[in-house]
């Protein structure tokens, strides 16, 4: 009889010492033990069955690391309190751009079997600008201004100028 860690298997490949399996041979598949969930910015992320992992770092471990797209400022941990409540719980990582800092904070974040780890990806956008989005059609197009005004609004939202002075709402009367 042998006994092979599946999951060590599937990530790692196939090790020599490994038997190999003959007709009539027997494959005994356990239940599932405690499993947690990982969503987001990690490279592998579905369910994790927990067998020595009891802290974030190990569990993002077995999910393959963290994507450079993560943000680490805000972590959110969904547990379950068994047959009692759900609750939300935050990790808050500074960014102080110490590795060995990002990973004493998520060695000491205990994990429990039914978390949902969400791991969300950074801003896809310049955090120091200002971003409007808006459906506009063009109003009237002239050689040197296209005035474009938001499908709610009779209000010009954005003003294209060339070679003369900004036009505001107010140059309309």
């Amino acid at each position: 009889m042998q006994v092979v860690d599946l999951y060590d298997l599937l990530l790692h490949g196939i090790k020599s010492d490994l038997l190999r399996l003959d007709n009539g041979d027997t494959v005994l598949v356990p239940p599932i033990g405690p499993e947690v969930t990982i969503e987001g910015m990690v490279r592998r992320p579905p369910f994790y069955e927990l067998k020595d992992e009891k802290n974030l770092a190990s569990v993002l471990e077995l999910a393959g690391g963290l994507l450079p797209t993560a943000a680490l400022k805000h972590i959110e941990v969904q547990r379950l309190i068994q047959h009692d409540k759900q609750t939300m719980l935050s990790l808050d990582i500074a960014e102080t751009g110490d590795a060995a800092a990002i990973t004493k904070e998520l060695e000491s974040f205990e994990i429990h079997a039914g978390d949902r780890i969400r791991i969300f990806p950074i801003a896809s956008y310049n955090q120091d600008a200002i971003y409007l989005d808006a459906t506009c059609c063009v109003l009237a197009a002239t050689p040197t201004a296209k005035i474009c005004a938001s499908p709610m609004s009779s209000l010009p939202t954005r003003i294209c100028c060339r070679n003369h002075p900004p036009l505001t709402p107010k140059s309309f009367g």
